[in-house]
């Protein structure tokens, strides 16, 4: 009979992880959400760029626009917290 993996090797990894990622500087914080703002603003030209000349749909450039504007708030949110330590 084969036992399965012993869950705590499981549990220590992903606290390892989650520790990991709790490290991360403000700096590297700020420089990743402006780089994710830079980035969205290029997808969201691009798009509106692609919908003028009719190579997507209306429907496509309002979804990239609404994902735009969740990951940009988000973004946000994330330089308001690294600004705050």
């Amino acid at each position: 009979m084969v036992r399965p993996p012993a869950p705590f090797p499981r549990i220590v990894a992903l606290a390892s992880m989650l520790l990991a990622g709790c490290g991360r500087t403000s700096a590297k914080q700020t420089h990743e959400a402006a780089e994710a703002l830079r980035s969205w603003s290029a997808t969201v030209e691009l798009a509106e760029k692609a919908r003028a000349r009719g190579a997507v749909s209306e429907r496509f450039a309002e979804q990239v626009r609404r994902a735009a504007a969740e990951e940009h708030a988000k973004a946000e949110a994330t330089l308001r917290e690294a600004r705050g330590r």
